[in-house]
């Protein structure tokens, strides 16, 4: 029974892989999903390995509806590049954000290694303690042994037991200031443990789906609404 939950879950996520991939030649698009609203809290996406912030399509349609309609992101540039170089131009986005938007704070919401990007960017690049909520879905955040077949610097230091993946997580367990929600699903395709995605030090800033995969993960409403009400908590 679980290897069919398994399964199902892995053809339904080559579905949603192939359909991001199909998202990426649209790219100018993203720029649609980008809106601010001073009585909102800025919230800033940030995407995976190798892909685009059009991905977000779904979550930020839906996220809009709901009356959150600050909204960012960002496409990382040279998608082999190692993580902190992609934290560096998520801190340019980050000031940027702040300063055209008169705010303090801002949330962020990241898929894969989005997460890591977030993460490292929030222990150690953000001296202004920007970050109000950092929710990270499906990010490997303790690594995953499906790194060890990506190319690239980020991929290698995503890779599980890395000295950089370590230290990451090490970090992630002392800090006590960053206000971390982390989401997981069983059937993770691509982080590998799927636990690897979670910290376990708060568990009521955690949850884990089961039957959803690494892409589709971002095209299900409950997951969306498991999001907002992260933002709303």
């Amino acid at each position: 029974m679980r290897l069919l939950v398994w399964l199902k879950a892995l053809v339904l996520d080559l579905f949603f892989a192939f359909f991001c991939i199909f998202l990426s030649f649209f790219k100018k698009f993203s720029k649609n999903l980008n809106g601010y609203n001073k009585d909102n809290i800025p919230i800033l996406f940030i995407h995976g390995y190798m892909h685009h912030s059009v991905v977000f399509l779904y979550m930020i349609k839906t996220i809009k509806k709901a009356g959150y309609n600050s909204i960012f992101t960002i496409n990382l540039n040279k998608p082999f590049s190692s993580i902190e170089v992609f934290s560096q131009e998520m801190k340019i986005k980050v000031t940027e954000i702040k300063k055209n938007t008169n705010s303090n704070k801002i949330h962020i919401i990241a898929h894969s290694m989005g997460g890591v990007v977030a993460a490292y960017y929030a222990l150690f690049l953000d001296k202004e303690e920007s970050i109000d909520k950092l929710i990270t879905i499906c990010s490997p955040l303790n690594g995953t042994y499906a790194a060890f077949a990506g190319a690239g610097k980020c991929a290698y230091e995503m890779r599980k037991n890395s000295i950089f993946i370590n230290n990451l997580n090490k970090k992630i367990l002392e800090d006590n200031s960053i206000n971390f929600y982390h989401i997981a699903t069983k059937t993770d395709q691509l982080i590998i443990p799927y636990k690897s995605a979670l910290t376990n030090k708060n568990l009521k800033k955690e949850f884990i789906f089961d039957g959803i995969g690494h892409a589709k993960i971002l095209f299900t409403k409950k997951v969306v609404l498991k999001v907002l009400e992260f933002l709303s908590s």
